[in-house]
């Protein structure tokens, strides 16, 4: 990870902070709080990754209260559970609008959930914002033009991926996809973005035989991956590396046994699969399982990990990266002059993404990466005594 791409993050960091300082200096005000909405994953498989960014969500909004809110009036954060299934988020998001009047949706998990999402929020002109997902489905800004991005995308995280492939002198042509899928077989959201993230990475590299490798699939909400522990032995070829889009305890199955089959394959994961759950249970499987993964455990992040001197921020990764983008709302809200509406949170919103204030402008380099997405930063890390430690590529 490049030193600029470390001051880009702590530039927005901040920025949003010189937001948030702004507005939570008041006391003694009174007003109708202010609803946000937010359905995410709160039991299944994946409720790590929801009760963390419910989390670090929820802690920043805490903060801004106690110190007067803003207007004087106080965050109220809704939150549903969707178990990670998407017709579920599209209710629960129809409902937090339609019967419980929030002002935004915030902090949503997974690409299937965050699409299911984006036509409920289009046709209510309603703010959807930070959604925990790198999928370009939330990224196409004329299309969407409620949806709003906190973190960098999946194919920035697969570039960063295919890069250490590369550099590690492994063919490209030795690496093998775990894929996520419906109970039919077909990839979803998630599956598909991660899929076509690897083909635009490998093609920017000069491979354009990305469906020629293997693409093992294994079900969305589920712990089994023994068909696609099958498709990977049925493989032509023997796999270096391995590329998993998949939430963290499916991986760690698919790690656990795979690491005993290919100890010598490097195994790859996107920031999804969730930092400190990811690590817990390889940490887990270290100990009682007497497995040794060397140091062939790889990751993206999409903010900075443990190593990196933050120590003001929380620990794990999933809560960092919900604090980060609750910092920025709050600094969206805290810019807003008048009422704080629907409507006035998508012109705050236009007005740091699009730089179209005065304010703002001054910081085009700093936030306006793309149309719709605040933050570049990706850097790869290596599984450690439990930890995830920076690799450095420079």
């Amino acid at each position: 990870m490049t030193s600029a791409r470390i001051k880009l993050t702590m530039l927005i960091l901040s920025l949003v902070l010189q937001f948030s300082a702004a507005v939570v200096a008041q006391e003694n005000f009174n007003g109708p709080p202010i609803k946000l909405g937010m359905s995410t994953v709160l039991s299944g498989p994946s409720q790590y990754l929801g009760q963390a960014m419910s989390r670090g969500i929820a802690e920043v909004f805490s903060r801004v209260n106690s110190e007067g809110g803003i207007q004087g009036r106080e965050l109220e954060l809704i939150i549903m559970d969707d178990a990670y299934v998407p017709d579920i988020a599209a209710a629960n998001s129809t409902h937090l609008i339609d019967q419980e009047e929030v002002l935004a949706i915030i902090g949503n998990v997974g690409t299937p959930t965050a699409e299911s999402v984006m036509p409920v929020v289009a046709s209510r002109e309603v703010v959807f914002f930070g959604a925990f997902t790198g999928s370009n489905s939330l990224r196409a800004a004329t299309d969407n033009e409620f949806v709003f991005n906190y973190r960098a995308s999946y194919e920035q995280e697969m570039a960063a991926i295919v890069e250490h492939i590369l550099a590690s002198n492994i063919s490209p042509r030795r690496i093998a996809l775990l894929l996520q899928a419906d109970e039919a077989g077909t990839l979803d959201g998630f599956g598909r973005a991660g899929l076509n993230a690897a083909r635009t990475a490998l093609e920017a590299v000069g491979f354009r035989y990305t469906d020629s490798l293997t693409q093992a699939k294994y079900v969305a909400n589920s712990l089994e991956t023994g068909s696609a522990i099958i498709e990977v032995l049925d493989a032509s070829y023997l796999p270096e590396a391995f590329i998993l889009v998949g939430s963290y305890q499916p991986s760690s199955h698919f790690i656990q046994y795979m690491h005993r089959l290919y100890p010598t394959a490097n195994f790859y994961n996107l920031s999804f699969a969730g930092a400190g759950a990811l690590a817990a249970s390889l940490q887990e499987a270290e100990s009682e399982q007497a497995l040794d993964f060397g140091e062939r455990i790889f990751m993206t992040q999409v903010v900075p990990p443990v190593d990196q001197e933050l120590s003001s921020l929380l620990g794990d990764l999933v809560e960092r990266e919900a604090y980060f983008t609750a910092q920025f709302f709050v600094a969206a809200l805290g810019s807003i002059e008048g009422d704080i509406t629907r409507a006035s949170i998508k012109q705050a919103m236009n007005a740091l993404f699009l730089n179209s204030t005065a304010d703002a402008a001054q910081n085009a380099s700093v936030i306006a990466s793309s149309a719709n997405q605040a933050s570049d930063y990706v850097v790869l890390t290596r599984f450690s005594d439990g930890n995830w430690i920076s690799v450095q590529t420079d």
